[in-house]
């Protein structure tokens, strides 16, 4: 661990499967962890500190406001620079369900400036397409009519095998160019795992093992769901029913 000249604490150690687990927080801040972050435990290996250290297969080094990440070759792939700032407008600021708060509000930002033009890919359903470039993403599900089908899940990764995943909780964000990736968030306090593929199905199939998705949904699920905006009253849903039965036809839900 180490703090940059900003007053930022930066945390990094190899957990169990070898992934790279970065925390970033604000010097003396409390940090209140979600119980349902995912949390993989420590590797019980030996980390040498310095100016570049050797972590698994990536090394890190230390920044005035972040820090560097090279990969096992010592090349670089990144560069971190976290800061703290304050929201855009100074007022009215939506904090979780504080719609009312006024004044101005830290956010914790970081920005990572890859070295080279990369595609960025991932982020559950709400992308509208395949690459990531150029696109910004809410973390923050609200009743949207029409499309309930967004589904954000804080995961990218790059067309050259780099994948992360945060343990985002809060209203934060995503902002992607064709070099970098900023992330904020007002919980002051982030926390991601890093790990490398040589192909995009290798990083999928691994995230898959990380993050314990392996259970299939009950089988009622993939049949027909019959679904509207919404049902005026509990004779509605009855009359349908009928309607299902009389002519046979095989739902699952409604």
């Amino acid at each position: 661990m180490f703090t940059t000249d900003n007053n930022i604490n930066i945390e990094a150690y190899l957990t169990q499967g070898d992934y790279l687990r970065i925390k970033c927080s604000i010097k003396d801040e409390d940090i209140n962890e979600y119980p349902f972050n995912l949390k993989i435990e420590p590797k019980d290996v030996k980390i040498t500190m310095s100016d570049k250290t050797a972590i698994g297969d990536f090394f890190i080094v230390k920044n005035e406001n972040g820090y560097t990440l090279l990969d096992k070759n010592e090349n670089p792939v990144y560069k971190s620079e976290i800061e703290i700032c304050y929201d855009k407008n100074g007022t009215f600021v939506a904090i979780e369900n504080t719609w009312d708060r006024v004044g101005l509000v830290q956010e914790l930002v970081e920005k990572r400036t890859y070295f080279g033009q990369y595609k960025f890919m991932g982020m559950g359903e709400a992308a509208d397409t395949l690459t990531l470039n150029n696109s910004s993403f809410k973390l923050y599900h609200t009743a949207d009519l029409g499309n309930q089908a967004q589904l954000y899940i804080p995961f990218y990764f790059t067309n050259t095998g780099y994948a992360v995943y945060y343990n985002a909780n809060g209203n934060d964000s995503f902002s992607f160019t064709d070099d970098s990736v900023t992330y904020t968030t007002k919980q002051l306090y982030f926390d991601c795992y890093m790990y490398a593929e040589s192909t995009p199905k290798k990083v999928v199939s691994r995230f898959y093992d990380f993050s314990s998705s392996k259970s299939l949904m009950p089988q009622w699920t993939f049949g027909y769901i019959q679904s509207k905006f919404g049902y005026q009253n509990e004779q509605e849903v009855y009359e349908l029913l009928e309607q299902i039965d009389k002519h046979n036809l095989k739902v699952s839900a409604i």
